[in-house]
């Protein structure tokens, strides 16, 4: 259980926990629960490789409502202190595909 009261997640901990049944299925990465609860969608990371992935939390794409369809893939960059997108989608089935690339 996480600090906010949740298995896994803060705003959809049911996604949440499926997206890290998947990654961790079909990568050769370990991945766990990132969420936190003043980001606007729940995330998973890996420490090991440095990535952060934001989960969709929508079905539409309203960023003005706080709305995401898409997975976001990150990696932090501590030098600068700064976030990199890497990749943006819809479908789980590319991230999987970049994850397996970087390792």
């Amino acid at each position: 259980m996480n600090k906010y009261g949740n298995q896994v997640g803060v705003h959809s901990p049911n996604k949440t926990n499926e997206v890290i049944s998947i990654l961790n299925d079909k990568t050769d990465i370990e991945f766990e629960d990132g969420s936190w609860h003043n980001d606007l969608c729940d995330s998973v990371y890996s420490e090991e490789y440095n990535l952060k992935i934001f989960i969709p939390n929508s079905e539409v794409d309203d960023e003005e409502n706080e709305e995401f369809n898409t997975f976001s893939v990150y990696n932090y960059d501590y030098e600068n202190d700064e976030d990199y997108e890497l990749l943006n989608t819809t479908d789980i089935n590319e991230v999987i595909e970049f994850v397996n690339k970087r390792v």
